[in-house]
């Protein structure tokens, strides 16, 4: 069952696709393709955001989602919140949960990547704010004791 071997060399002969195929184990050619299903444990995961917010009042969630599923389609999970419109604490994020993750090997964006580093950076000067304020409070505390 040899295809071309009357216009081909005797050492490069094409052999058809089947079960009498001589390539034993020596070539590889798989006789039976796996086809990679939606819910694979090999799909790429990002970290990104979807847009639940109406008309000209955005409102996103931080999901996990599979790199090829939409904006706002199905989320593997939720991580946070972010409010553009809000002053002060914008993003509303599970740090511990976004560790995990990326130990699984997801991927931030890029706008996501720089949150998380502003969120890790919140969180680590918030306790050295609370020492500083406290010895303010000390010597406020002696010139009203010497009166």
């Amino acid at each position: 069952m040899q295809l071309g071997a009357g216009n081909r060399a005797a050492g490069s002969m094409r052999w058809a696709k089947g079960l009498d195929n001589p390539c034993a184990g020596g070539c590889y050619l798989p006789l039976f393709r796996l086809e990679p299903t939606r819910n694979s444990a090999l799909m790429a995961l990002k970290i990104r955001l979807s847009r639940i917010g109406s008309t000209h009042q955005p409102h996103y969630r931080i999901v996990v989602a599979e790199t090829r599923s939409r904006r706002d389609g199905d989320a593997v999970e939720t991580l946070g919140t972010y409010d553009p419109r809000t002053k002060g604490k914008q993003v509303n994020l599970k740090l511990d949960r976004v560790d995990y993750w990326i130990g699984k090997g997801a991927k931030p964006s890029d706008t996501l990547h720089s949150m998380i580093k502003r969120a890790r950076r919140g969180l680590s000067s918030a306790p050295s704010a609370a020492p500083s304020a406290a010895p303010a409070a000390v010597p406020e505390a002696a010139p009203a004791a010497a009166s």
